[in-house]
């Protein structure tokens, strides 16, 4: 809350509950900057896994119909004896045991390489798996919040005021003196 227009009027209250309330504020702050921090790490992973996948589909173009075909198109290295290979249920390159394994997806089990492993489980745990075009909105309206941001982050907002006041109340035993 660095804009002075946002930030609420405090002037009734007493300087340690100014400084409770600040000190919330600055909390909120703190939490979004490590939250920002984390979608942008999230962020860079992921284009760094989609630029891996993308990767490995153009060697695997270039091979087909080659010696080097039956290889596993992740790791480059093991070959598959029938010429096979297990085929990613993501990213559709065929990859070795090592290079992949068995995942569940709606109750079945799937093949899935490494790396789309490790895409699906950044995408879970920033939740863009169930809100892909958000954030594409965000990386592209920089600065502009969607309403489901908003939503977060008055809900955070909120809690922070009430634990806040939850605080200022016990400490000064306000409601107490109330008729």
């Amino acid at each position: 809350m660095d804009d002075p227009s946002l930030m609420p009027d405090l002037s009734h209250l007493s300087a340690e509950e100014r400084e409770i309330i600040e000190q919330v504020f600055k909390r909120q702050k703190d939490e979004e900057a490590k939250e920002v921090q984390l979608t942008l790490k999230a962020d860079a992973e992921l284009d760094q896994i989609d630029k891996q996948i993308n990767e490995r589909k153009e060697i695997a173009r270039k091979l087909v119909g080659t010696q080097d075909d039956a290889i596993c198109q992740i790791c480059q290295r093991t070959k598959f004896a029938d010429g096979i290979g297990h085929k990613c249920f993501y990213c559709q390159l065929r990859s070795c045991a090592r290079c992949g394994g068995r995942s569940h997806s709606k109750n079945k089990a799937i093949w899935a390489c490494s790396l789309c492993q490790k895409r699906q489980q950044i995408l879970a745990k920033t939740g863009k798996w169930f809100q892909p075009d958000e954030a594409q909105h965000k990386t592209s309206n920089a600065g502009h919040e969607s309403p489901c941001q908003n939503m977060r982050l008055f809900k955070r907002f909120f809690s922070h005021l009430l634990r806040a006041i939850l605080i200022m109340s016990s400490a000064t035993h306000c409601w107490k003196s109330y008729p």
